[in-house]
């Protein structure tokens, strides 16, 4: 009896793949080494991407440790030689943006492995020819390069307020900026551990 069934499951199995009896061999072969073609071609973009956004994260925090660079000079200097009366308010608002782009740096360190796990995860699904997990890869892409867009417009906005605090100029934005760089992390670790890509 069990004979039978496993017959028929074979025989409707078979028919199922074999229901357009005008496909050639040549031709089967052809259509796969397109659907291959197209799969190769989708996920290298994704790759492309991929790259492209790391690229975006070095020049980011090249720049943010330049900026720190310069702030930690010009409280130096302005300890030395304080530029106003009102340096203490200046040095604690100089402060505060080197401890903005102290913990921006941290981030995009954090994100150079993320993307390191990204661009090898990427290289196994092509390796294994398969579209699987693509757009969850991508909304991650995208994700990791809003937070650190956020991180560039927040830190620029805060440089300009103390900026124009410390010549006596009151500052008004047009713009909501903020930079919830927790609600950030949240978004990106759940897309991660969907993809199995939990940080060890």
């Amino acid at each position: 009896m069990l004979d039978n069934v496993n017959a028929t499951i074979i025989d409707a199995t078979v028919k199922s793949y074999m229901s357009d009896e005008s496909v050639t061999i040549d031709s089967a072969i052809s259509d796969a080494n397109d659907l291959m073609t197209i799969k190769t071609t989708v996920m290298l973009n994704i790759l492309e991407e991929a790259k492209k956004i790391d690229k975006y994260r070095k020049a980011t925090l090249k720049d943010m440790y330049a900026n720190k660079i310069v702030l930690i000079l010009i409280g130096k200097i302005n300890s030395i030689l304080p530029l106003s009366s009102d340096g203490i308010k200046d040095e604690k608002e100089y402060n505060r943006l080197v401890e903005i782009l102290k913990r921006d740096i941290e981030e995009l360190k954090k994100d150079k492995k993320t993307l390191k796990e990204i661009k090898n995860a990427i290289k196994r699904l092509l390796y294994a020819g398969t579209l699987q997990c693509n757009s969850r890869i991508s909304l991650l892409l995208k994700l990791l390069n809003d937070k650190r867009i956020s991180m560039v417009e927040y830190y620029n906005h805060e440089h300009t307020m103390v900026e124009c605090s410390s010549s006596g100029i009151t500052y008004v934005s047009n713009k909501e900026v903020t930079n919830d760089i927790e609600s950030s992390n949240r978004d990106i670790m759940k897309l991660k551990k969907s993809l199995g890509l939990e940080e060890k």
